[in-house]
C-alpha cells in the first residue's frame, strides 16, 4: 500500500511526519509526497534526508507563498489548481484499490503492518479505516466486530450512530464525519476519490462528507462497504502552524507566513529537530524559544494567542497535545 502525504512549505513538520512513516509503517509500498507549493530550496533538503521518498507537485511554484506573504489570496486561487483537484489527479493513477493519506503536520506513532491492513479491508468490503480521532464523532461509533492488528490493537468496524431530525428527516450533518475524514486514513481508492472530486475548495468539508453520504448510499442495503477505526489512535496530528491560505488568519492578527518562515528557516539552519517532544506535538515553550529570535514579542504573543483560541474552539480532547 503507497502512502501519500499533502504538504504546503511546512518542511519542519513533513520531514517530522516522513521519518515517522519510515520507522513505523512496516511492509508498506511508496511514501509519496503531494507537493502543492514548498519552496525549492526546502524540497532539495527533503530529497537529501529522505532519498526514497516520491516527490509529487502540483502546479504551483515558489511564487505561491510570495503570494501568501502579500495576503493576495484571491490571486492564489485563479492561478493555481484547488490541491483537491491535485489530490483527485495523483489519486486517479493510484494503481492499488487501497491507500493511506496524511497530512504534512501528522505523524505515525506506532507500528502498524498496512500488507496486513489492505488485505483485512479488502476482504471486508471496506471504504475507510480511520486512523485519528474526529473530534466530532470520538465514542459515538457502535462496533460489532474486531479484527487483530497487534497483540493489543485492533481494527473496529462500526455502524454509524447518525442522528436524524424529527421533522425534517435530514441526517444531521456533523455525524457524517464519522464515515469521513480528510486525511489520517486508510481509503478505498473509489470512495477518496468520490468524496474529493469536483469540491469547490478543499476546505467545503460539507461537501465532502455529503459525498461520502451519497456514496454509501449508492449502494444496495445488504452490501455497503463497511467503515473502520483502530482501537486507538494510531497517528498524532500538531497544532503549531497553519498551512492553509486563508485570509481570516490574517484579519485576527496571526501573519501566518511570519511563523511559517521562521520555523522553516530554524529547520533548514538545523536549530529545530523534527524529533522533539516525541510522540507529542512539538511543545509550546520549545516553538516560542525559536520564534523569539526573529519575532517581537508581540508577535510572539499573538501566536500563543492564537493557538490556545484554537485549541479551546475545536474542544481538542487528545493527550498528545500539549
Amino acid at each position: 500500500m503507497n502512502i501519500y502525504i499533502k504538504t504546503f512549505n511546512r518542511p519542519f513538520y513533513l520531514d517530522r511526519c516522513l521519518a515517522s512513516l519510515k520507522q513505523h509503517a512496516l511492509n508498506r509500498g511508496e511514501i509519496r509526497v503531494m507537493d502543492d507549493g514548498t519552496l525549492d530550496r526546502y524540497r532539495r533538503r527533503l530529497a537529501e534526508r529522505h532519498p526514497d521518498v516520491v516527490f509529487l507537485r502540483s502546479n504551483a511554484d515558489d511564487e505561491k507563498f510570495a503570494l501568501l506573504k502579500q495576503q493576495r489570496f484571491d490571486e492564489i486561487r485563479q492561478r493555481y489548481d484547488d490541491p483537491a483537484a491535485f489530490w483527485v489527479r495523483v489519486a486517479r493513477a493510484e494503481p492499488d484499490d487501497y491507500l493511506m493519506v496524511m497530512e504534512d503536520d501528522t505523524w505515525l506513532v506506532e507500528a502498524i503492518d498496512l500488507a496486513h491492513v489492505g488485505s483485512v479491508l479488502k476482504r471486508s468490503n471496506a471504504a475507510l479505516l480511520r486512523l485519528h480521532w474526529h473530534m466530532l464523532t470520538t465514542g459515538r461509533e457502535r462496533v460489532y466486530y474486531q479484527e487483530p492488528l497487534a497483540p493489543d490493537l485492533t481494527i473496529d468496524f462500526f455502524m454509524p450512530d447518525f442522528r436524524v431530525n424529527p421533522e425534517t428527516k435530514a441526517v444531521n450533518i456533523y455525524d457524517l464525519f464519522m464515515i469521513w475524514q480528510s486525511s489520517m486514513a486508510v481509503y478505498r481508492r473509489d470512495f477518496y476519490i468520490h468524496c474529493q472530486d469536483k469540491v469547490d475548495h478543499y476546505m467545503n468539508e460539507n461537501w465532502q462528507v455529503k459525498r461520502a453520504a451519497e456514496w454509501m448510499m449508492s449502494f444496495p442495503k445488504d452490501s455497503r462497504p463497511r467503515f473502520a477505526k483502530t482501537s486507538r489512535a494510531v497517528v498524532h496530528q500538531g497544532w503549531i502552524v497553519p498551512a492553509r491560505s486563508e485570509p481570516s488568519y490574517y484579519q485576527v492578527g496571526l501573519i501566518q507566513h511570519l511563523y511559517m518562515e521562521c520555523l522553516n528557516e530554524a529547520w533548514y539552519d538545523g536549530r529545530l529537530d523534527p524529533a522533539a517532544s516525541l510522540p507529542l506535538d512539538f511543545s509550546e515553550d520549545y516553538i516560542v524559544g525559536l520564534l523569539r529570535r526573529d519575532l517581537d514579542d508581540a508577535a510572539v504573543q499573538q501566536w500563543r494567542k492564537w493557538r490556545d483560541d484554537y485549541v479551546k474552539q475545536q474542544a481538542f480532547p487528545y493527550a498528545w497535545f500539549h
